[in-house]
């Protein structure tokens, strides 16, 4: 069984502003579009163990949510 990510998840933008997102919900909700494999806009994305975490939603929906390996 692969290990997935616990939220609270914390997101790092390279500006140095951070949001936390409670669940899976509030991540749609809060995010609405994010890649962080896009190296155009990078973001740090963590869980609540500090693992990093590869995170894509689009259009309010999550696609990719997954520990990075």
């Amino acid at each position: 069984m692969i290990d997935a990510p616990k939220f609270p998840l914390t997101v790092q933008y390279s500006d140095g502003e951070a949001e936390v997102v409670e669940s899976e919900e509030d991540a749609c909700c809060q995010l609405e579009w994010l890649d962080s494999d896009d190296p155009e806009n990078p973001v740090n994305v963590t869980d609540c163990e500090g693992r990093r975490v590869r995170l894509k939603i689009v259009a309010l929906q999550i696609t990719v949510c997954e520990l990075q390996q």
